[in-house]
């Protein structure tokens, strides 16, 4: 079933194709959080890369024209976790959608939203066990396929800064973009540097952090408060502007402190391995780091999928070291004492 599954995938020049054929198309970008914000810029910068002719799209402000094709961003949007999904819904089978790709996306538990969908869609899964779900869910005449997670093609190199900056706005522009790398920035490696402990892991001693989130698809093989969830940093729409670039930039540069990184979010794991670190995956409820590793990252060097039931004895002696260190026992009685 693993080989049928990957020779299912489309390759990233196939995905390019698929948008090209669309002509002019409006993209409109997942919400949610760092996460999100990272799938979103290396959309943005695949299709600036490629010359595609798109716009962005926002649900408050319809486009002008009587019909139109939309491309919903990737991520994993579409699960029993989050609520609000029929306001996308309606967005995304609204009579004046002519065509709908949806890039590659987890579903969990959704089938209304799904079963809504029509022949005007097309859907991305970025797993197999999203893609078997989806596949017995939809009308059949929804096209469903296989594609790599979309910020697994970004290129920290060749983040775009979109549009242009006018003269009298230029200051303006300098201080924003100091004030991400002094203060968002700061704050982003300083927290790195709190969750981090340098413990021994396959022979050597390594800085180690756990950057795990507190959220609903929380994995529960670790819960401290000397970790930290790095991705609500940001958690607002990922439409993207001039310095949302810059903020995935301080993103990677707030993972270069350690050696190792342990999380249940998936795109502190793609980002991490990007930046060239060890990286340790643990699941979440529905199998979504699971999928993505299996479909798309396992033959990359440097990352690991974690059994939450048996953890590796190195991890688990790394994040004892964490949580009951002395740094963490004075952490946590400053805070305290504060708090009072």
């Amino acid at each position: 079933m693993e080989q049928s599954i990957k020779q299912l995938k489309c390759s990233i020049s196939e995905l390019v194709e698929r948008l090209q054929d669309l002509g002019t198309f409006y993209y409109w970008a997942n919400e949610g959080n760092l996460g999100d914000l990272l799938i979103a810029e290396a959309t943005r910068q695949l299709f600036e890369c490629e010359k595609l002719s798109w716009k962005p799209y926002h649900p408050d402000i319809q486009p002008e024209e009587e019909s139109y094709v939309l491309v919903y961003g990737g991520g994993g949007r579409f699960t029993n976790h989050w609520g609000g999904i029929d306001k996308h819904l309606a967005h995304l089978t609204s009579p004046r959608v002519r065509q709908c790709i949806i890039l590659p996306h987890s579903f969990y538990r959704v089938d209304s939203f799904l079963q809504a969908l029509d022949y005007r869609h097309t859907i991305f899964c970025r797993g197999e066990s999203t893609f078997c779900y989806v596949r017995s869910t939809v009308h059949p005449d929804v096209s469903v396929q296989l594609a790599d997670d979309m910020a697994l093609s970004l290129n920290l190199n060749t983040l775009p800064s979109l549009g242009t900056t006018p003269p009298w706005a230029a200051e303006e522009e300098k201080q924003l973009t100091r004030l991400l790398q002094r203060k968002v920035g700061r704050l982003m490696r300083r927290k790195v540097w709190h969750s981090t402990v340098r413990s021994r892991i396959q022979g050597k001693y390594r800085k180690i952090a756990f950057l795990l989130r507190t959220d609903k698809e929380k994995n529960t093989a670790f819960s401290s408060p000397m970790a930290y969830d790095i991705s609500l940093v940001w958690s607002s729409s990922c439409a993207g502007n001039k310095h949302t670039p810059e903020l995935v930039r301080q993103f990677a540069a707030a993972l270069q402190y350690p050696d190792v990184i342990v999380t249940d979010r998936l795109h502190v794991g793609v980002l991490s391995l990007l930046c060239g670190k060890e990286v340790y995956l643990l699941d979440n409820d529905y199998k979504k780091l699971s999928d993505v590793y299996q479909l798309s990252m396992q033959d990359r060097p440097g990352i690991h999928l974690l059994d939450s039931e048996q953890i590796p004895q190195d991890i688990q002696a790394a994040f004892h070291r964490l949580s009951q260190g002395i740094f963490a026992r004075v952490y946590l009685t400053l805070r305290r004492l504060l708090n009072r």
